[in-house]
C-alpha cells in the first residue's frame, strides 16, 4: 500500500469526471463512483484535485461533491480562436471556477500555452495581482515539451510547473529540467504518468493508431513479466520515489482503479535503456490527432 508520503503527493485528475477523456477511456465514470473516489481520497488524506473549464462536465460534477477541504488546481486556457484572450475573460474564468466549485479560492492556477503570454506582459502582472488579492495561492503553467518550457521560463518564473512525465517519457529529466526546477524552488507537478492509459491497457486492447508500434509495447509487457512488476507499480514508482517531484496527477477510470492505485507497492525499479528512446509520436498526445 502507498505510505503517507506517497499519498500526500497524489492529485486526483478530474478530466474523466463527466466526460470520456483519454485515448483509452471508453466509459464515463458514474456519479456514484466519483463521490466514492472523493470520499476515499479524503479518508486517505489526499488533498488536491486537478480540473479545468476545458473538461466538459468536470466542474459541474465536482460542484455536487463535498470538496471544500480540497485544494483545487485548475488549468485555464488563454487562447480563443487562436488569439490571446483579454485579462477580463481570464479573470472571469477564475471567478467562475471559484463560484462553480463553491470554494474560497484557487490553490494553483496553471496557464495553458504559456508562451502566448510573451506577447503581453500585462497578463502575468495581472495574475500576480490575483495572488495578492488572495484569489489564487500559486501561479504557474502547464507545458508539453522542454523547448516550450525554456521559451517561457526565461521570462516568467512560476511557483508551479506541471509537465508530462512517465517511464516512457523522461525528457524533462534527460534535459536537466527536473533538477533545475527543483534547485530553483519551483514545485514540480507531473501528469500523463499512464500516458492516458496506454501503459495500463492489455496488449490486445491497444488503440488502432498504436498497433504499428506494437513492438514497443511487446517489449514493455515482456519486461513487466520478466521482473514480476505490475503495470501500476512500474508507472507509479518512478514519480512517487523522486524527491524532486511535489505532486503526481493520476487519471482514474473508476473507483476500483483508484483502490488499486492506493494498494500498489512502491519500490525502486531499474528501467531498461530502451525506455529512454521512445519515439515522440508515442509519448506526445499532441501528435495523436
Amino acid at each position: 500500500m502507498l505510505n503517507d508520503e506517497n499519498l500526500n503527493k497524489l492529485v486526483i485528475g478530474a478530466a474523466q469526471f463527466g466526460s470520456n477523456y483519454g485515448i483509452t477511456n471508453k466509459i464515463q465514470i458514474s456519479n456514484a463512483d466519483i463521490n466514492a473516489i472523493i470520499n476515499l481520497a479524503k479518508k486517505n488524506k489526499i488533498k488536491h484535485i486537478d480540473t479545468s473549464p476545458d473538461y466538459p462536465g468536470s466542474q459541474k460534477v465536482l460542484s455536487s461533491c463535498d470538496i471544500k477541504d480540497f485544494h483545487i488546481i485548475t488549468k485555464l486556457p488563454i487562447l480563443k480562436k487562436k488569439k490571446l484572450i483579454n485579462f477580463q475573460n481570464l479573470l472571469s474564468l477564475c471567478k467562475n471556477t471559484i463560484k462553480d466549485l463553491k470554494i474560497k479560492k484557487i490553490d494553483t492556477l496553471l496557464l495553458r500555452t504559456p508562451t502566448k503570454i510573451l506577447d503581453s506582459n500585462k497578463h502575468w502582472d495581472h495574475l500576480i495581482e490575483l495572488k495578492e488579492k488572495k484569489l489564487i495561492s500559486k501561479l504557474g503553467y502547464t507545458i508539453y515539451s522542454p523547448d516550450e518550457l525554456k521559451t517561457v521560463y526565461e521570462k516568467y518564473k512560476p511557483d508551479v510547473i506541471q509537465l508530462p512525465y512517465s517511464i516512457f517519457d523522461r525528457r524533462f529529466d534527460d534535459t536537466g529540467w527536473l533538477s533545475q526546477l527543483y534547485d530553483d524552488g519551483v514545485e514540480i507537478h507531473v501528469r500523463s504518468i499512464f500516458l492516458q492509459g496506454l501503459l495500463l491497457v492489455d496488449l490486445n486492447n491497444l488503440p488502432k493508431k498504436f498497433r504499428a508500434k506494437k513492438n514497443i509495447f511487446v517489449l514493455y509487457y515482456n519486461w513487466l513479466n520478466d521482473n514480476k512488476y505490475n503495470k501500476l507499480q512500474a508507472c507509479l514508482s518512478l514519480p512517487l520515489i523522486d524527491k524532486r517531484i511535489s505532486k503526481v496527477l493520476v487519471g482514474l477510470n473508476n473507483l476500483s482503479h483508484f483502490q488499486e492505485i492506493l494498494n500498489t507497492s512502491i519500490k525502486p525499479i531499474n528501467y531498461p535503456e530502451w525506455m529512454n528512446k521512445i519515439e515522440s509520436n508515442i509519448i506526445d498526445p499532441q501528435s495523436w490527432e
